[in-house]
């Protein structure tokens, strides 16, 4: 047997080694179209939560490339109800468990890791797994600083790794086509970008009633060591398995959370991949009273070489829209329906010709990334794609809190006219974790 299926782990929470049953079906074996295990891509999950056991579930379990193998999280619950989930799709026993995803890594049958923790262990889990020889799916956004996304970047190129950003919206078929009509002028010469997030008025108006949460005992099962992992050692309030993204030691609220995936596409349309604004400037209002001190509020305005301007502000209902204006036309784009909403025509019927500017194509954001691991080619969001979306999120941020406007330089990743603002381009990591 082939040592992608049938490994025994050596976890502290392992179930063991796989059970046999008792009758095989055709499909185990490779019969009836199907991939025989020894075949699959083995994928260790990284944090099973309900983000990270929806795409298992939906995404990589249904995927005839993929067999998932492990699953880690520092809540015991959370990896006993996986290893159930995951067992019963496959009918066997053969999930592993790990509290420490350390363990995970070190197993040499695992190939890839998906990671959906919270926002402030991404790059570091991700840096640890490329070293450990292993390809990665992380969630967005794939990083908190931009030092951070550097040091990704480096990593996963020095190791040789394939990396997925989970900007997924880049493997549906409409945002390529919004974005290939920008990419070849269908409304001339792009102009402005304007982006709405979610509004956080609601969030904030129960933070500042509810004041600072009292300390409170560890759930059973839950290693909040771990969990604060490189944050700082701060005693126990709640707030750990969805709220995090309201704590700035966690995440950076939804400026990060459905920003990077507005923002990505925003890039992608204006072929920014690489590269960035070269002036950005904003203002806002942080979370006051309470345990969350993201911000709720805010409008950033970010400059292009060129002259593009894209705005960002919050106040949209649902999940979001982008309104892309250019010299001969615009049109909006709707997150909630994942399609062009409205426009000054009806660019949705627009076609792009054979001999017009193409996009990567993908359909599938999970096969896309599967199919890499074997092509050894390079996934619709790389490293540096998912670095530099998430970099634009974070320079926002740090216009506002700095005050004033600063010039960025897309090429060194350094700001132009403030010691300040550049040393907020990386954070403390608490010891023993590394990047």
């Amino acid at each position: 047997m082939n040592r992608r299926h049938f490994f025994k782990s050596t976890g502290t929470l392992a179930t063991g080694a796989l059970a046999f049953p008792t009758i095989i079906p055709s499909s185990a074996l490779g019969l009836d179209g199907a991939v025989a295990p020894s075949n699959r891509i083995t994928v260790g999950l990284i944090g099973a939560g309900d983000r990270g056991m929806h795409v298992i579930k939906n995404e990589f379990i249904p995927n005839k490339n993929a067999q998932v193998v492990a699953a880690c999280d520092a809540f015991t619950p959370r990896v006993k109800g996986a290893i159930k989930t995951i067992d019963e799709a496959y009918g066997n026993k053969g999930c592993a468990g790990h509290a420490d995803f350390r363990e995970l890594l070190a197993n040499k049958g695992i190939d890839a890791v998906f990671i959906a923790t919270p926002d402030h262990w991404h790059t570091p889990i991700a840096n640890y797994a490329a070293r450990a020889g292993k390809d990665i799916y992380s969630e967005k956004p794939v990083t908190l600083t931009v030092a951070e996304g550097q040091a990704l970047c480096a990593t996963v190129k020095k190791h040789a790794r394939i990396y997925q950003s989970g900007t997924q919206g880049r493997s549906m078929e409409k945002v390529r086509h919004a974005c290939e009509l920008v990419r070849n002028g269908k409304i001339g010469q792009a102009l402005t970008v304007e982006i709405s997030l979610p509004s956080s008025r609601a969030l904030e108006e129960k933070n500042r009633k509810a004041g600072m949460p009292k300390i409170e005992p560890l759930p059973e099962g839950f290693d909040y060591e771990m969990w604060l992992g490189p944050a700082p050692l701060v005693p126990y309030r709640g707030s750990c398995f969805w709220d995090f993204r309201w704590r700035s030691d966690y995440g950076a609220g939804y400026i990060s959370d459905w920003g990077t995936h507005i923002l990505d596409f925003a890039q992608w349309m204006m072929g920014a991949d690489g590269s960035g604004p070269i002036r950005v400037e904003g203002k806002g209002e942080r979370m006051r009273g309470g345990l969350w001190d993201v911000y709720w509020k805010y409008e950033v305005e970010y400059t292009y070489a060129g002259g593009l301007k894209l705005i960002l502000k919050e106040g949209a209902e649902g999940q979001g829209a982008l309104k892309v204006t250019g010299s001969e036309g615009w049109f909006t784009y709707s997150w909630n329906s994942q399609s062009i909403a409205a426009g000054s025509s009806d660019f949705s019927s627009v076609t792009i010709k054979p001999n017009e500017i193409r996009l990567y194509r993908s359909d599938n954001h999970v096969d896309n990334f599967l199919s890499c691991i074997r092509t050894r080619q390079q996934t619709i969001s790389p490293a540096e794609v998912g670095h530099r979306s998430a970099s634009i999120c974070h320079l926002g941020v740090i216009a506002m809190d700095v005050g004033k406007a600063l010039d960025w330089d897309p090429v060194a990743e350094r700001f132009g006219n403030s010691a300040d603002a550049n040393g907020m381009l990386s954070r403390p990591i608490r010891s023993p974790w590394h990047l």
